[in-house]
């Protein structure tokens, strides 16, 4: 995850393979709720910046949000820390 603001979560990925075939998805949980995420590239690395639409009154301290990462080598999935 790299520094974003209040209303913006941004993620770079790295993929083996084509990079037009990587996609990102997150869970909006624990009162989050997203938009859908917008792709570039910056310095050669793919981002992913995410319109935070709703968030809860205090950022929790525990867990994370639930992402996925797929491309056509496949998918892998973790826990982003919440924004």
């Amino acid at each position: 995850m790299l520094p974003g603001d209040h209303e913006t979560l941004v993620v770079e990925a790295q993929s083996p393979g084509d990079p037009d075939s990587v996609d990102f998805f997150i869970a909006g949980e624990r009162d989050y709720m997203f938009g859908a995420p917008v792709r570039s590239e910056k310095d050669g690395k793919l981002v992913f910046t995410v319109p935070i639409l709703d968030r809860p009154s205090a950022t929790p301290t525990d867990g994370g949000l639930y992402y996925t990462l797929t491309s056509a080598e496949g998918s892998v999935d973790g826990f982003l820390p919440f924004p």
